[in-house]
Parts: structure tokens; C-alpha cells; sequence
């Protein structure tokens, strides 16, 4: 996995994300049935795509808007001031 990783993170973002999705479960979260960190941390670069314009491929889009639609990911949204 460290190969994946280092190569995502220096892939043109459309390219990354491509990779990503390939990998992405269809349903719950990225790990399986339980948020972790690995969704925090994909749904910080789904967050910055989507305030940039980037299109997300179909399952990033849903895991951006499960993760968005959570509880305390809307308050922490509000707090900071985004919409």
C-alpha cells in the first residue's frame, strides 16, 4: 500500500481520484462498515475538490455526501462558516 499511496499523492488530482474510486466500497465507508480516519482524510480532499470545482467520480460523490451528512461533520461545517 505504500507504493498507492505515494503514487496518489503526487497523481494529477482526476488521475487520484480515479484510483480511489476503484477502490472504494460502494456503500458505508472507506474501511468497511465504520467511519475512520481513512474518511477524514478522504473526505477533507472530496471537501477542497468540490469548494474548487473538481467533479468527483460517483462513489467519491456518495462518500463525500455520507460523511457531509453526518452530525458533528455539519456543526464543524457551521462553526467554520462553510456552507
Amino acid at each position: 500500500m505504500p507504493g498507492f499511496v505515494g503514487f496518489v499523492a503526487k497523481a494529477p488530482p482526476s488521475e487520484a481520484f480515479a484510483l480511489i474510486e476503484a477502490r472504494l466500497p460502494d456503500a458505508a465507508y472507506a474501511m468497511g462498515a465504520h467511519f475512520t480516519i481513512a474518511d477524514a482524510a478522504l473526505f477533507y480532499v472530496e471537501f477542497w475538490a468540490d469548494k474548487t470545482g473538481l467533479p468527483l467520480p460517483p462513489r467519491c460523490a456518495a462518500h463525500y455526501r455520507r460523511v457531509r451528512a453526518r452530525p458533528v461533520v455539519q456543526r464543524v461545517l457551521r462553526e467554520e462558516g462553510y456552507r
